[in-house]
Parts: C-alpha cells; sequence; structure tokens
C-alpha cells in the first residue's frame, strides 16, 4: 500500500514523490471544496437551538464574556495546563528524542493548549503546523 494522503478527493500525493516536496503546502482555500469561504457555506449549523433562535455562534463568545462563565473557562484551562507533561523515549532512538526535545523546546505549549481547549466551548478549534527547513531540517 503506497503511503501518502489525499491532498483532493482525486489527487493522491506519495510521501516519497521526488516532484512533490514536502515543504510546499498541499493544503488551501483554492484547493478546498467550499473555495475561499471555507467550511462555513458548507458544513450545517450543528446547534439546531441556536439555529432555530436565528443565531449562530458569537453566542459563545457572547457568553465567555459573563464574570462566571469566563472564570470558570480561566480555571479549566488553568487545570488542564497544570496537569505533568513530558516526553518518555522508551526504545526511541535518542537522536529522534533530541530532534524532537529540541523542536518542541520553540513551541509556547501554554498557549497552543490554551488554543485547543476551546474546541470543548465552541466544538472545533482550527489548528495549524507549519514546517520550514532551517540548517538542514525540518522544525516547526
Amino acid at each position: 500500500m503506497a503511503q501518502g494522503l489525499y491532498v483532493t478527493p482525486t489527487e493522491f500525493v506519495g510521501f516519497a514523490d521526488p516532484r512533490r516536496p514536502l515543504m510546499r503546502t498541499m493544503a488551501t482555500r483554492e484547493r478546498s471544496p467550499a473555495g475561499i469561504l471555507g467550511f462555513t457555506q458548507w458544513l450545517p449549523n450543528p446547534d439546531v437551538i441556536l439555529k432555530s433562535l436565528g443565531r449562530d455562534i458569537s453566542v459563545y463568545r457572547e457568553l465567555r464574556a459573563e464574570p462566571l462563565v469566563g472564570s470558570s473557562i480561566r480555571r479549566r484551562k488553568s487545570a488542564v495546563k497544570a496537569l505533568e507533561r513530558g516526553l518518555t523515549p522508551r526504545n526511541a532512538d535518542p537522536a529522534v528524542v533530541d530532534f524532537l526535545r529540541e523542536v518542541m523546546e520553540g513551541w509556547d505549549i501554554d498557549r497552543i493548549m490554551g488554543e485547543l481547549l476551546d474546541a470543548a466551548f465552541f466544538g472545533y478549534q482550527p489548528a495549524e503546523l507549519t514546517w520550514v527547513k532551517r540548517h538542514d531540517r525540518l522544525q516547526v
């Protein structure tokens, strides 16, 4: 089985394809089936209560501004960020572990976790890692 991914419903790109460099952006707005509007016009509003009221996700943003709701969200995020985290290499190649540690040192992990935790309040949270080549290595 060939290893790679579909960048459109009909276009498969193999990971070992020398004509398709890894540094090229594969997922773009132009390639999206919904075009520049993205998924906003493609997927239906899944919240039937908001839909019946003629409202959208902006209601959730308004709720976050309420003192009780906002403080509960901050408390929950702080509790998750305070959990123990790290790498457990086990049988991994030491060079790979060193590379991963080096890459992850540059991440603002508290900001990333805080933004990803918004998925619990909105039902989704887009996230993207963009890799660049520096000193003959891929880095985020």
